[in-house]
């Protein structure tokens, strides 16, 4: 498909660096706060290693799955992404994939601090809705914002996941609260907010980019 110059386009194994970059911008939602650092104890250099091995793996029907990316590409340069997947695809909640993922590549060291931090993991969680498309991961290099590629890469990947499971009628994106460029974005790619969910630990904010998560919701 091409829009406005720009070919969106499957990603690949050869997209990986692009991808480490989308999951670490989109963990972080516009502040320096980054959970894999702050909840594993890495720095977020060892967390893009971590990232890279994970989505080697290729474990579909969650978050860290190459081929559940879609790229805007111009002139052989990438200037966004989506990843999304239908939840519960593989008969597998995407959560314990990507607990499994985890567990199968973080040293034990990291994952002994995050079962420490569990109540604040927790703090913020939202279930994701069996059958729905997850729009799990956003991003767009600044340099091409302002382009509509947030919702040109969205309403395609939404096409390609409706026509592989026509039974699904429902999308949703998690953003954080802080994050107003992307609820704004998110708005136009016909997203409504639908709920929010507030912190109850003060420690959250030292952990997560905000302490409220909202939940929005596109019928299809």
């Amino acid at each position: 498909m091409v829009y406005n110059d720009f070919l969106i386009r499957q990603a690949t194994a050869n997209d990986i660096p692009f991808l480490v970059d989308t999951i670490i911008e989109a963990e972080k939602s516009g502040t320096s706060t980054l959970t894999y650092t702050t909840i594993f104890g890495l720095s977020e250099t060892d967390a893009r290693e971590y990232i890279i091995k994970m989505l080697e793996e290729e474990i579909d029907g969650c978050e860290l799955s190459v081929s559940g990316f879609i790229l805007a590409e111009k002139d052989g340069q990438i200037a966004g992404a989506v990843g999304a997947w239908v939840e519960g695809s593989e008969g597998t909640p995407s959560a314990i994939l990507k607990g499994n993922l985890l567990a199968y590549v973080l040293p034990s060291s990291c994952l002994k601090r995050a079962s420490r931090l569990n109540n604040i993991i927790r703090d913020l969680h939202i279930e994701y809705v069996t059958g729905s498309i997850q729009i799990g991961l956003v991003y767009v290099a600044l340099e091409a914002r302002g382009k509509g590629l947030v919702s040109a890469l969205i309403d395609y990947k939404i096409d390609l996941l409706k026509k592989k499971f026509p039974k699904t009628n429902k999308a949703y994106i998690q953003v954080f609260g802080n994050n107003l460029p992307a609820i704004r974005a998110y708005e136009k790619a016909s997203f409504k907010i639908v709920f929010q969910k507030k912190a109850s630990y003060s420690e959250t904010a030292e952990f997560m980019p905000d302490i409220i998560k909202v939940l929005m919701k596109r019928n299809i």
